[in-house]
């Protein structure tokens, strides 16, 4: 890596690549510094910029550099904060890297040009790869680990877990010591490993929730939460989409499909396994429930991205508690949270 500058803003959706850089940067200033480095996050959402910037600007008695993490950095929005930081900026602390991270795109310019004139390389967006992009370099991320998987099962591998490269590589890695090389992956295959994962995934929840065991599934949301570096709203996406392909195979089957047929015009790939879950569900929810759960998602995620982090674990117990037990209808001693 080229000499690092005093700070960063990483833009995007893609997590794996961020993750990238962060650890050439970590890895250059243990190199430089020749100890550990001193690091701590905020999130935007619950920091006041002005501790942040003196918490920037004083010294710290343990190392002589420090890694400084600013998450959700797009909730930084008065205009103070952002003349604070462009202030900073001017003279920014040399024991300092300070790393600002956005999954979002745009950020303010007046903060973008005052990092950029420590260097061009300052301001980087990570862009999510294409759905078209996502199979072809799993097949060959698979291929350069000695692993063979098609078309269908990369596209139900990509549908089973989340698509930054980083969860990929590591997926790779762990089918690969399941299976060993040589291996040419079926869909049993990969019902076989994920059923055998220790870690519940969004698609056991959703599992779950389609069984109607409301301690079941709050046990599984805990079990998530707790072992992952987890995203609440990346675990709410991640049921969306199956609800989604809920409604649709409730749909083709309210039109007199057969089970086999209605799966196959809704484009609904899944298992055997996940056949046996969506006609659960199918038969648990009817279409106008299905649709009043779509638009509760919506609501909800407002509700997460606004929320703290302690509050987050609550909030998604109440929305699965709103469709298990009211099948997405709202109560008014809800509504107000």
């Amino acid at each position: 890596m080229s000499k690092l500058a005093p700070a960063y803003l990483l833009l995007g959706p893609e997590k794996g690549l961020k993750d990238d850089f962060i650890r050439e940067i970590r890895e250059t200033l243990t190199k430089i510094s020749g100890q550990d480095l001193e690091e701590t996050r905020h999130y935007a959402f619950e920091t006041e910029i002005p501790s942040l910037v003196s918490e920037l600007q004083n010294g710290s008695l343990f190392s002589s550099a420090r890694l400084v993490f600013l998450l959700s950095a797009e909730e930084i929005k008065k205009k103070s904060d952002l003349d604070l930081l462009k202030d900073y900026l001017k003279n920014p602390s040399p024991e300092v890297t300070l790393i600002l991270i956005s999954e979002e795109t745009k950020f303010d310019e007046s903060v973008k040009k005052a990092l950029e004139k420590h260097s061009k390389d300052s301001v980087k967006i990570y862009w999510e790869m294409y759905e078209s992009q996502k199979k072809g370099w799993l097949i060959n991320h698979f291929r350069t680990l000695g692993l063979t998987i098609g078309q269908d099962e990369s596209e139900f591998l990509l549908e089973m877990v989340e698509n930054s490269t980083d969860q990929l590589k590591s997926e790779g890695e762990k089918l690969l010591s399941f299976y060993g090389k040589g291996r040419t992956l079926t869909m049993d295959d990969l019902e076989t490993y994920l059923s055998h994962s220790k870690e519940e995934t969004v698609f056991s929840l959703f599992e779950m929730t389609m069984e109607g065991d409301m301690e079941q599934t709050m046990e599984v949301l805990h079990k998530i939460l707790l072992s992952q570096d987890k995203d609440a709203v990346g675990l709410l996406s991640g049921l969306l989409w199956q609800f989604r392909n809920l409604l649709t195979l409730r749909q083709h089957l309210d039109q007199g499909l057969p089970s086999d047929e209605a799966f196959l015009q809704g484009k609904i790939r899944t298992t055997k396994k996940g056949k046996t879950t969506y006609l659960k569900g199918s038969q648990r929810f009817s279409t106008k429930d299905l649709e009043t759960v779509i638009i509760l998602f919506s609501e909800y995620e407002v509700r997460l991205r606004g929320a703290r982090t302690e509050w987050q674990s609550l909030i998604l117990e109440l929305f699965l508690y709103q469709i298990l037990i009211k099948k997405g209808h709202r109560e008014r001693a809800l509504e107000s949270l």
